[in-house]
């Protein structure tokens, strides 16, 4: 059992299925940016929750959102590409997902144009106090 912990963007929205049992069961692909050389290189996971998994934060995994996931990763499946091109399929079950503690530039520029807090109040008055008031 391999555990990995990826930062990364959700690639596309959740896709729900029903499976032949009734239960159901999403997927969405995840995208984690690393540099190799110089250059950018995107590694692709499917990532599949279960039935009820993660319910309270599923309506903010939408394409493009940024978040940590952590999980088992499955055995790596190779399949062929439509241009027949050998390649593997990553998949990861996860056991935790967050939101960043940090923002991207992106998030920034989003929140600051959903904020009404436009202005920072500057205090209604300034207090001055010498070092014997202080009672420490």
């Amino acid at each position: 059992m391999q555990q990995l912990m990826l930062i990364g963007r959700l690639g596309s929205d959740l896709e729900d299925r029903i499976m032949p049992n009734g239960g159901k069961v999403s997927t969405f692909s995840f995208a984690v940016n690393t540099m190799k050389k110089k250059e950018a290189v995107t590694t692709w996971y499917k990532i599949t929750l279960f039935e009820m998994e993660f319910v309270g934060i599923r309506p903010y995994l939408t394409k493009g959102r940024q978040f940590i996931i952590g999980g088992e990763l499955d055995p790596p499946r190779p399949y062929l590409s439509k241009k027949g091109e050998a390649k593997v399929e990553l998949s990861l079950r996860p056991h935790m997902i967050k939101f960043p503690p940090f923002k991207s530039t992106e998030d920034k520029e989003e929140e600051a144009l959903s904020s009404s807090y436009d202005m920072i109040k500057p205090p209604a008055a300034v207090i001055d106090i010498d070092d014997l008031e202080i009672p420490f």
